[in-house]
């Protein structure tokens, strides 16, 4: 879904005219103000398996701007990729059978 957020915001909210502009944008502010973005356009996947999840913008006050959003943008990428190594760390962790290939 990385490529589909930066997509989203520059063809849905046409917040930017390039994706290019993206890291730009979200270089603007130091951190994301609080803003947390939730990109499941089509389901959330690895690891949760859950294909009814939606999408959700949480934390907005009347002092986030657009560069707070594509930060939070960039950074659920982030945080989605760093879930799947998680649970591949988890799994690949996990004691082998007795019985199984060794």
């Amino acid at each position: 879904i990385a490529g589909a957020v930066v997509q989203w915001l520059r063809d849905g909210l046409k917040m930017i005219s390039s994706s290019a502009e993206v890291e730009t944008l979200a270089r603007e502010v130091q951190d994301n103000g609080g803003v947390y973005l939730v990109p499941a356009f089509s389901g959330l996947y690895a690891p949760h398996w859950n294909a009814g999840a939606r999408g959700a913008m949480l934390g907005l006050t009347r002092y986030a701007t657009r560069a707070h959003i594509a930060r939070a943008a960039l950074e659920s990428t982030a945080f989605q990729v760093r879930e799947v190594i998680e649970g591949l760390v988890h799994f690949t962790a996990q004691p082998k059978s007795a019985g199984g290939p060794k």
